[in-house]
């Protein structure tokens, strides 16, 4: 049995999440959906704090350096977690727990500088990214197996209730993990076979204090492509003194 920290249950750091568990082939979509959104050994919280920085390429543009900042704490009951870039744009966002938890609530920190262009709207990054938020949006269908890399993998179409978009989702088949999102105006959109308006994949895993957590993630788009690479980490289990926010 692996512990992965994952971002807030997902894809990108931090989570005390134990997967490993061999997924027989049978088991119906709901319930894979179920067992790679559920924590394993829900009476422990982990932290991940993590530094490191984005490089964004736009065709006909000049190459972007950005530097970030991501804590996560996920607990049984809920997921938090915040994300600064350049120290100056941040976000908090709130994932609770429970049966209907599709959407992050993302609230912009009070001391963003006001009316500017957001830095991670322009590279193509969302708060929620990186926590992976949206492994927790409802399945509707799935798709064939496929592999991607070396793991094979169920691919799951999950769409938020709340805007219509849609995620074709990537899955580790035996770890539950996602490995690669892609992104759709719509379930129709997805449906016409229309271009996924940006995708997501998993780069790099580490290990520190026996848990995994993503180390590097790349998103792209049409003519645009940003690489997330996280040098230091501080990932472990939360305790009542545990201080990650900023």
């Amino acid at each position: 049995m692996k512990s992965f920290a994952w971002g807030m249950a997902g894809l990108l750091f931090c989570s005390g999440i134990a997967i490993g568990m061999a997924a027989e082939p049978e088991i119906p979509t709901a319930e894979f959906h179920r067992r790679m959104t559920t924590l394993r050994g829900e009476s422990r919280a982990t932290y991940a704090v993590l530094e490191g920085e984005a490089v964004h390429r736009r065709r006909g543009g000049e190459t972007e350096t950005h530097s970030l900042f991501t804590a996560i704490l996920l607990a049984p009951e809920r997921n938090l977690s915040q994300v600064i870039v350049d120290g100056k744009e941040g976000y908090y966002i709130a994932q609770t727990a429970g049966v209907r938890r599709f959407a992050a609530v993302v609230t912009p920190m009070p001391s963003n500088p006001a009316k500017t262009e957001s830095i991670l709207g322009r590279i193509g990054l969302r708060p929620s990214d990186l926590g992976l938020n949206f492994v927790y949006f409802e399945p509707v269908r799935e798709e064939a197996e496929t592999r991607f890399r070396t793991q094979l993998c169920r691919v799951l179409v999950l769409r938020d209730p709340e805007t219509s978009e849609a995620v074709r989702l990537t899955v580790s088949k035996e770890h539950y993990f996602p490995l690669r999102a892609e992104f759709f105006s719509s379930s129709e959109a997805l449906e016409k076979g229309e271009k996924a308006l940006r995708t997501l994949e998993i780069a790099s895993f580490s290990r520190k204090n026996g848990l995994y957590y993503v180390s590097g993630m790349e998103l792209f788009g049409p003519g645009w492509r940003t690489r997330v690479e996280f040098n230091q980490a501080d990932v472990g289990l939360a305790g009542e003194k545990t201080k990650i926010f900023r």
